[in-house]
Parts: structure tokens; sequence; C-alpha cells
């Protein structure tokens, strides 16, 4: 019995591979995906990504990814939330979770002491 999360990589790397007219490596799948040579090689061994990764990947080859590895697809506004959290370049995404938190809290729609990042250091004082 296969890894239902392998045998999907292995699909999608095929056809990738077709759509690149050539065989690719697995670095340049890897990149493609925005994801470490390393982490893939894992996954194609029977190891499975981080909630970040799964949604990244999910980015690059679909949502059937949720199927693979047994999880429930997210809604779409999830979807969206994480794609304007992927295109933040990663040193200011700290920032922009931090943002959205006194965002929360001066709609009301948050109390401060529910915050779950009540740790001051990544806000910015300006």
């Amino acid at each position: 019995m296969g890894d239902k999360f392998r045998d999907f990589l292995l699909m999608k790397m095929a056809e990738f591979d077709q759509e690149q007219g050539r065989r690719i490596s697995n670095k340049e799948f890897a990149e493609y995906l925005g994801v470490g040579r390393v982490s893939l090689t894992q996954w194609l061994s029977g190891a499975h990504p981080d909630p970040e990764n799964i949604h990244r990947i999910a980015g690059k080859l679909g949502l059937e990814i949720f199927d693979a590895l047994d999880l429930p697809r997210p809604k779409s506004s999830i979807r969206e939330l994480q794609s304007y959290y992927d295109a933040t370049p990663p040193e200011h995404r700290d920032w922009l979770l931090g943002r959205i938190e006194e965002i929360l809290i001066e709609q009301g729609w948050l109390l401060a002491s529910e915050s779950p990042n009540l740790d001051d250091e990544w806000r910015d004082d300006d």
C-alpha cells in the first residue's frame, strides 16, 4: 500500500515534466513549489509537510493535496488569506499578523486578553 501524498507528488512531478518537455530534477520541482529540496526528498520518502508548506504547495498543485493528506479542504476565504500571507515577504509576515490582530482588537472582534500573540517583541513602535 503506497503513501497517498507521495503518490500525489510523483504524479504532479510527472505532469510538470510533461509541461516542461523534459525530466526535471527534485531541486527544480522543489524550487517551483517554493520549498527546499531536502523537504521534498523527505516527503517523497514518506514524511508529510507542515501546514504552512501544505498551503504553499496547494497554491501550485491544487487542493487535491488536502485529499492526498486526508485533510479537509480549506474554505475559499482561508485560501485567499493564505495567498496574501504567502505573497508577503518573509521578513514582513510578523508585522502583517500583528496588524491583523490590531484590527481585530480595534473592531472589538478580539479581546486583547484573548490574543494568541501577547508578546509585543515583533510589533513596530512607529
